[in-house]
Formats: C-alpha cells, sequence, structure tokens
C-alpha cells in the first residue's frame, strides 16, 4: 500500500485507486483525496499501450493525464493543486494533492430590462449559489439555469442570459461570481386559441381551460395549470401550449395569445374485468364510458359488477363543466348483497355534483333510496330515506399506485328523513385517513384510521350503508367482511359508531416483491361504551402490479382465535 506523502489530514484518508485497461495487468495508479477517485477515475482518458511502451509515448500520456486531472479539478472547485507522474515499474502512478477548495466569495447579480425593485430582489434572494458556498462548475451551472427559470417564470418569458463569469483567484481559493440577465419585454396573457377540435366544440374546451386569463401576466405556472386542466378532461388525450409571437409593433407590456394544440380521445370506450377479492369473492364485471352522449359533450357512465356476496348495475350521466367548475349531473343504481347473513336489495337515483378544487375534490348527492332487508332473525325490513351527502377527499401522496410518503383523507357529512319518521332525521359524519412514512431507503410504514357515528334515537328504516359494519380487508383483517356490528343470532347488523385503526409496516426486497406486518383494530356499536376493539394481526407478501401493491396476507383473529387470509388490492380509497 502507498501511503501520500503530503502531511494534510485529508490526504492522509486517501485512497490508492487501481485502474486496469485490459488484460495485460494494471497500467494506471492513482493516489488522491477519496472523495475525488470516482471523477478521476470516471473521466481520466488514457492508451495503456502507450503507457507500456515506454520512452516518448509514455511522457506523452503523463503529460495529457496531468492535463486532463487538473481540468477535472477545477470543474469540483480545486483550482490550485501539486500533481505529478512517477513510474511504478511497468505501471504509471498519478499523485494528486488537490488543495483548498474554492468559495464563493461574491456574487453580483444584475438585470437589465423594466423590473421592479421588488422583482429584482426576489430573483436575487432565489440565487442557489450563495456567499460561503463550495463553487463546483456543476452548481454554478445549475444556479445560472434556475435563476434564468424564475425570471422566465413570471412575466418575462423571452428572458435571456447575456453574460456570466467567474473569476478564480487561486491563492485565496475564493471565487467571485457575476451574471447579467435581460428580462426582455414584459408579457401578458391574450386570448386562448383551439386548434385540433372536430367532434367538440372551442366554447366546450373553454369551460375546462383554468389558470390563464386575459390579461394576467404571463407565468408558467398558469400555462402548466391549464394543460393540466384539459388534459383531466375526458374529451382530450394530448394538449400542447404555445404563447404566440407578438405582433411586429407590439408595445410593452406585450399581450400574446396562447395557443392550445388539442387532441381528442376517443369518445365511447367499453370494458370488461375478472377478478377477485377476499371480501365478496370473484367477480366479473362490465362498462361503458362515453364523453359525448347525444352528441352533447356529456358524459355517461354505466356498468355492472357481478361478484359471489354482491350484485351491482349503475348509471351516471355528467353534463359539460358549468364556468363556474363544477359538474352536476343525474344518477342512478341498483345493488344485492348477502353478506353476514343479512340479505340486501337496494335502489338508489337522484342528484350529483361534483367539485374540485386543486387536489381536493368534492361529491354532493341527493338521493331517494330504497332498500328491502332479510334475515333469518328479523323480520323483512323496508327502508326508505330522502338523504343529502357531501364527501371530501384529499390526496397528497409520492404516487398513486405505490405510495411510499403522504397523506390521503376522505370525509362524508350528510343526513336524511324517513317517511316513516318525518320529524326526525338522522345525521352521519364519516372519515377515514391513511398516512404514509418511508423508513429507510426502500420500507414504508403506514397508517390508517376511520371513525364513523350516524346520530339518531332510533336505527329503524335507516338504509344499511347509513350505518357500519367493518372487518376484512382494508379494514380488520382476521375477521369475515363485515362481520363486526350488531350481532343478532346468525346476523350481523349496521351499528352507529365505528372506529378502525391499523399500523403496517412494509419490507422490499426489490423493486416487485415485498412483505409487510400489520396489527388491525376495530369494532362497530350502538353505543361508545359497549366498544370492544377485535384485533387482527398478521403477515403477507405484497407484489407491486401496475395497477398498485397486490396484497395476499394471513391474520389471526384474537377474538375468534382463527386464521384467515385476505387478498386486496393494497391502495388509498
Amino acid at each position: 500500500m502507498i501511503f501520500p506523502p503530503h502531511p494534510t489530514c485529508r490526504l492522509l484518508a486517501g485512497l490508492l485507486a487501481l485502474c486496469w485497461a485490459g488484460a495485460a495487468g494494471a497500467a494506471l495508479q492513482i493516489e488522491a483525496d477519496a472523495e475525488l477517485l470516482p471523477l478521476l477515475q470516471t473521466h481520466l482518458e488514457y492508451d495503456a499501450d502507450e503507457i507500456a511502451r515506454g520512452g516518448e509515448w509514455r511522457e506523452a500520456q503523463q503529460h495529457s493525464l496531468l492535463r486532463q486531472a487538473r481540468d477535472l479539478l477545477a470543474t469540483a472547485g480545486y483550482f490550485s493543486p501539486q500533481l505529478s507522474g512517477e513510474d511504478q515499474g511497468s505501471d504509471l502512478l498519478l499523485k494528486v494533492d488537490s488543495g483548498p477548495r474554492s468559495r464563493v466569495s461574491a456574487v453580483d447579480i444584475r438585470v437589465e430590462g423594466n423590473l421592479s425593485p421588488e422583482e429584482l430582489e426576489q430573483i436575487r434572494a432565489s440565487w442557489l449559489l450563495p456567499v460561503g458556498a463550495a463553487f463546483t462548475q456543476n452548481d454554478w451551472d445549475r444556479a445560472k439555469t434556475a435563476l434564468l427559470a424564475r425570471l422566465g417564470s413570471e412575466a418575462f418569458p423571452d428572458a435571456r442570459l447575456a453574460s456570466s463569469d467567474a473569476e478564480v483567484d487561486p491563492a485565496s481559493a475564493s471565487v467571485q461570481l457575476s451574471l447579467v440577465l435581460r428580462s426582455q419585454a414584459r408579457v401578458l396573457f391574450g386570448a386562448i386559441h383551439y386548434s385540433g377540435l372536430q367532434r367538440y366544440s372551442e366554447n366546450l374546451a373553454a369551460r375546462y381551460a383554468i389558470g390563464v386569463k386575459q390579461g394576467d401576466p404571463f407565468s408558467t405556472d398558469a400555462m402548466l395549470e391549464l394543460q393540466q386542466s384539459l388534459q383531466r378532461t375526458p374529451y382530450f388525450s394530448t394538449v400542447q401550449l404555445e404563447l404566440q409571437p407578438p405582433a411586429a409593433d407590439s408595445p410593452e407590456p406585450q399581450v400574446r395569445d396562447v395557443l392550445v394544440r388539442l387532441t381528442e380521445r376517443e369518445a365511447h370506450a367499453l370494458s370488461s374485468s375478472v377478478g377477485y377479492s377476499s371480501n365478496t369473492g370473484a367477480r366479473v364485471g362490465l362498462a361503458f364510458d362515453t364523453a359525448d352522449l347525444f352528441g352533447r359533450g356529456w358524459e355517461m357512465h354505466t356498468g355492472a359488477d357481478i361478484e359471489q356476496r354482491r350484485q351491482a348495475a349503475f348509471v351516471d350521466v355528467f353534463m359539460p363543466r358549468t364556468r363556474f367548475g363544477a359538474n352536476y349531473g343525474v344518477g342512478g343504481g341498483m345493488e344485492r348483497s348477502d353478506i353476514e347473513n343479512l340479505y340486501t336489495e337496494s335502489t338508489a337515483f337522484g342528484l350529483i355534483r361534483t367539485h374540485s378544487r386543486g387536489a381536493l375534490e368534492m361529491r354532493d348527492t341527493l338521493n331517494w333510496q330504497a332498500e328491502t332487508q332479510s334475515s333469518p332473525d328479523r323480520d323483512t325490513q323496508d327502508n326508505r330515506a330522502i338523504t343529502l351527502n357531501r364527501m371530501w377527499s384529499w390526496r397528497h401522496l409520492d404516487s398513486a399506485t405505490a405510495p411510499r410518503r403522504g397523506v390521503a383523507l376522505m370525509g362524508q357529512l350528510g343526513g336524511g328523513i324517513r317517511p316513516t319518521r318525518p320529524d326526525e332525521g338522522f345525521f352521519r359524519l364519516h372519515g377515514r385517513g391513511h398516512y404514509y412514512l418511508p423508513v429507510g431507503s426502500v420500507d414504508t410504514l403506514a397508517l390508517r384510521t376511520e371513525l364513523g357515528a350516524t346520530l339518531t334515537h332510533e336505527t329503524e328504516g335507516i338504509p344499511s350503508d347509513w350505518l357500519f359494519r367493518t372487518g376484512g380487508s382494508q379494514s380488520v383483517r382476521g375477521y369475515r367482511y363485515q362481520s363486526l356490528g350488531i350481532q343478532e343470532g346468525s346476523t350481523v347488523y349496521g351499528a352507529r359508531y365505528l372506529a378502525v385503526a391499523s399500523v403496517e409496516y412494509t419490507h422490499w426486497f426489490g423493486p416487485s416483491w415485498g412483505a409487510a406486518s400489520f396489527i388491525d383494530l376495530g369494532d362497530a356499536r350502538d353505543a361508545l361504551g359497549d366498544f370492544r376493539l377485535a384485533r387482527g394481526i398478521g403477515f403477507g407478501p405484497r407484489w407491486r402490479s401496475p395497477v398498485g401493491p397486490l396484497a395476499l396476507d394471513l391474520a389471526w383473529g384474537e377474538r375468534e382465535h382463527e386464521w384467515r387470509a385476505h387478498f386486496s388490492l393494497a391502495i388509498p380509497f
């Protein structure tokens, strides 16, 4: 082992790296700081055969390597290195004493153009390579690019970098930075024009065009919001934006139109599906969606699912978005289920309103619901109600299908009246939350909670989906689906109150496969004092499929002293 002779601590910690150029053996050895070895090993270029020939060929290779090493060290902020080459038998030893690393000693940023003092101060405050920071060429380039993007993103899309200079003083290991930006003309948004429309009208596209407003200062964020708002519609598959050039004699501020190039997606889609879950068994499904019902740009979503313990069909029709950002529609559906000896047939139809604000989505429904319940333990019961409900959902996740970090929240607030008890309403509050926290580089800790309460003196006549049962996948594993509730004989009925919590830790062995362990707690009762949280403890493999992690869990239900298998798609609501 070769120990570098320089007395500094940094070089005492240096490593000797051997680089092989071919089967003949080592041709170049590098003695340098450990942090600089990857840079030199990756980028130094040489001819091992010429080094092996010796003489003038070896000397030429040495001069080339010293020149390359000096240039590479300069990009990392080392401008006064001590370099030498020595013969080591048939090999060549390159000794590198990098010297001190240069730091930024001054920054001078000037902007030529019509900027206010506040705008100029904001631009300077966004600079990424401040005084005292270590200088590298990559950081210098990145800081210039970011500063130009910052200026160009707000009102000045034609901003240019006029000049930049990094003045190096090797003696003091310092760098003085200076740069000049030209803002060019200030730009305001003009009118929005559309191209590529065949089936749909400009008026329909304009209903979804949010972000860009005529007369507002240019903003890349506004352009991105416009693009995303159109991309999220069911009408367009691709959306491209172009800021049009100004008129030849346009005064400042320039008013520039926006051209939106659209590609329409297929209006109609028919799909089928086959699946299985441990909650409701095997399933087949058929769905038909159209974004151009009656040739008016109305949306229709209809489908049917046939599962072993549940069958359902629905149809929803939505008119195009209003200028206030809401979608209004009508919908209806039928469902039949046989779960925990409670046989239910239900029908619902009513009005729907959907609205979104960024990541927050809202859905309001006004429904007439009719339901017939029968079981071995009670007489057949008819439930009728007029219900009004609002649901909020909000997601802030790093991935929609395989989250490792973030939060997903859902809340509902609603109520209704029953024809049998017109003077006595009922109210329901229901919330669910998922929290994901990365552990290390690949593992994930997932926390889940769900709370619900239906406020009423008497549950008779209330449709079952306004009450609570729990158990099964995505709730309390180790128990049958919806087996935790009000037990009467062999039947489980819905309860007034719900509480569920879960902690799950997943370790990923690679990009596709992992294993999880978890503990679930939960119960549904008619009185808070009656709660006895059922506990389920288990484990199971995970596979990242294109639609989300598939979970196969084996869970021990402590209340029933029994192992149960659960299979589901492990994603938030």
